[in-house]
């Protein structure tokens, strides 16, 4: 998860990916890379940080992945969230429980 507040700082965001990768190279385990707290960063500073994770060239490091953007307080980016769930849980079928 990242934070929008931190990520909007390039170093705070090469910080997070590398957070990121250490948990995976643990764990082994899928997962869902959020960019929290979008309600509280202008749209165009959550695209800036968007692009950085979807455009390789961008972030200098030659690592691309889907960063969705989250918020609790407006629900944006809830519904993707759900469908990133679906397809990591239940291999894109309704995920019922």
């Amino acid at each position: 998860m990242f934070d929008a507040v931190f990520s909007i700082n390039p170093l705070n965001y090469v910080s997070n990916m590398f957070l990121s990768a250490a948990v995976y190279n643990r764990f082994f385990q899928p997962q869902i890379h959020l960019l929290s707290k979008c309600d509280l960063i202008p749209e165009k500073e959550v695209k800036t940080i968007t692009d950085w994770a979807t455009n390789p060239r961008a972030n200098q490091l030659g690592i691309k992945f889907l960063l969705i953007p989250v918020s609790a307080k407006t629900n944006q980016g809830l519904i993707n969230f759900n469908a990133a769930l679906e397809r990591i849980l239940a291999g894109g079928e309704k995920y019922t429980y």
